[in-house]
């Protein structure tokens, strides 16, 4: 049987929740020897799976690919990282958040294509309805926000937050030219949508 502290983390999820990298992967090791399979849908009271601690902890990058591929040879990647937190969020904004640019390509890859691949993994929305490049966008994030629409595939650029903003017009009340001017050249917008935010770009 394995321990468990008193909040419930399994071995495993407290080791990564205290950025305990060495015994991370050794326990991943010591499981795999033991014939065990991984419990990839622990979550701690927060909704936090070892994925999305890991991102938010800023592990390096070989060990959050270690959790994927471990993921994927169980079957279960696109579970791993279209599961959302009590906040309603996924790993991918966990990556948005601490501009792990290495990273989201993969979540993405992971998100879309995996054994039970989401196609509109890159459209989820959290508690506000804020989608993860919405948070990019807002944050100002712009190497961040290129990397979404490179590899995002089915980017819904209609999509509104709880605020009724799209993508779109949260670029224009941020002020930021580079990361409208990358959301025009996606075809985030539609000059329709914008009668009442004539003066949202001006200073």
């Amino acid at each position: 049987m394995l321990f468990r502290s008193n909040k419930g983390d399994s071995a495993l999820l407290l080791a990564f929740k205290l950025r305990l990298r060495g015994i991370s992967v050794l326990l991943y090791y010591i499981l795999d020897l033991l014939g065990k399979q991984i419990d990839f849908t622990l979550r701690t009271t927060s909704g936090n799976n070892m994925l999305s601690i890991a991102i938010n902890k800023n592990y390096q990058r070989d060990i959050i690919t270690f959790i994927l591929a471990q993921a994927n040879y169980n079957r279960v990647s696109s579970a791993l990282v279209n599961n959302q937190n009590n906040l309603g969020q996924t790993a991918l904004f966990s990556a948005v958040v601490t501009q792990n640019l290495n990273i989201i390509e993969s979540l993405i890859t992971f998100g879309e294509s995996g054994e039970t691949g989401n196609k509109d993994f890159v459209n989820i929305q959290d508690n506000d309805g804020n989608t993860a490049l919405m948070v990019a966008v807002e944050k100002g994030y712009k190497e961040v926000v290129e990397k979404l629409l490179k590899y995002g595939k089915n980017i819904n650029f209609g999509l509104k937050n709880n605020k009724g903003d799209t993508v779109m017009v949260l670029g224009i009340k941020g002020h930021n030219y580079d990361i409208i001017s990358m959301l025009v050249d996606s075809g985030a917008i539609d000059i329709t949508e914008y009668d009442d935010y004539d003066d949202l770009g001006k200073d």
